[in-house]
């Protein structure tokens, strides 16, 4: 289960420069905490952010918030969290054209869904994340998704 969103307030839209259009600064804060291991800490704020998306009416930072969290759940060991939060993402991006995004949410939810053993649903994303990739000509995200399907198909039972 996903860890809950905080209930505190909402940092202030007002004394943001560029509140307006994105919700980056604050999602921008979380690598700091996640990457020494406070996902509580990065979850709260990524939270924050998210709300604040929303409230702002940017779609598109909502997406990428909910992928940060998904990535900061599965590193804090809560594979099953990230899943839930990428698939909540992955339609929006989708709706919102961001094929890009798509592809490298694909392969994470394609990752994740290996490593709690559902080997057959991993492949089956992995290869829709490398399809995504071939069809904008991201060779990246195309080789990140096929190196995922290799790692995918070496953990099958």
């Amino acid at each position: 289960m996903m860890t809950p969103r905080p209930t505190g307030p909402l940092p202030s839209t007002a004394a943001r420069p560029d509140a307006e259009n994105s919700t980056t600064p604050h999602s921008v804060d979380c690598p700091p905490y996640w990457q020494s291991g406070r996902y509580h800490e990065a979850l709260e704020a990524l939270w924050r952010s998210h709300a604040l998306a929303v409230e702002l009416g940017d779609t598109r930072g909502a997406a990428s918030c909910l992928v940060r969290i998904g990535i900061v759940h599965n590193a804090s060991g809560d594979s099953q969290s990230g899943i839930e939060a990428l698939r909540q993402a992955i339609p929006v991006l989708r709706g919102l054209g961001e094929r890009r995004d798509e592809a490298n949410a694909l392969g994470n939810l394609g990752y994740f869904l290996s490593l709690v053993g559902r080997s057959e649903e991993a492949l089956d994303t992995l290869r829709e994340s490398a399809a995504v990739a071939r069809e904008i000509d991201d060779r990246r995200s195309e080789a990140h998704a096929l190196v995922g399907l290799g790692s995918a198909a070496r953990r099958r039972p």
